[in-house]
């Protein structure tokens, strides 16, 4: 079982958290409207960060690299 390079305890999963960045605008009426943070192709930006559940320090943010580590890869 991999150990956390932070805490150097066992773990057998990673928390993850997913951002997706946007703007929220409201009109002249009071109505929120969402405007995501788009990148020169128009996809919204989402960043995702992969912690220990133990001691919550993140260890990655790339998924290939997180699953990799949990398989024993470091």
């Amino acid at each position: 079982m991999p150990k956390c390079p932070k805490c150097n305890e066992e773990i057998d999963e990673l928390s993850v958290k997913v951002i997706d960045h946007g703007s929220l605008y409201l009109d002249s009426d009071g109505k929120p409207h969402l405007d995501l943070v788009s990148d020169m192709y128009g996809m919204s930006y989402v960043e995702t960060c992969f912690s220990c559940p133990k001691c919550g320090e993140e260890l990655f943010r790339s998924y290939r690299e997180a699953v990799n580590f949990l398989k024993g890869g470091e």
